[in-house]
């Protein structure tokens, strides 16, 4: 008599082995929608700060740090950090820049080129509002 040969064996490996892909391919692609769309999910006052800095809602921003003088006297080092953000920004968007522009790429470096400049805006805005701010604890205290 002739034995009849199961593929249950097979089948179940195919199952387990396509729920193994499934899972590599959802991790891949979360992994590549974060990377492309991360934003930090702490949002301390200086971090909202520097959102509205980047926004370009420097008005929004001034108002805010005096209403948070009021509660309390971190809002100079919440300047301070909004202002290493911009500072550094201005740093990674000038590397962009001279990478593209040496390689040719014009339309990218000017991109990065305007980046530069909104980063070197934010950073003499900051540095005025830090020096009213300086004056605001002075008197406060």
């Amino acid at each position: 008599m002739a034995r009849v040969r199961s593929n249950r064996g097979k089948k179940t490996l195919a199952v387990i082995l396509g729920f193994i892909w499934g899972i590599i391919v959802a991790v891949v692609v979360a992994d590549l929608y974060m990377m492309f769309n991360y934003k930090p999910n702490y949002y301390s006052s200086a971090v909202r700060m520097a959102d509205k800095v980047s926004n370009k809602t420097y008005g929004q921003l001034y108002g805010m740090m005096q209403t948070d003088l009021v509660d309390n006297l971190d809002t100079d080092k919440q300047t301070e950090y909004a202002e290493v953000l911009a500072i550094h920004d201005y740093m990674e968007a000038a590397a962009q820049y001279r990478m593209y522009s040496e390689n040719g790429i014009s339309d990218m470096a000017a991109r990065y080129k305007e980046r530069m400049d909104e980063a070197e805006s934010c950073m003499g805005e900051l540095v005025f509002a830090a020096d009213d701010i300086d004056k605001i604890i002075g008197e406060k205290r």
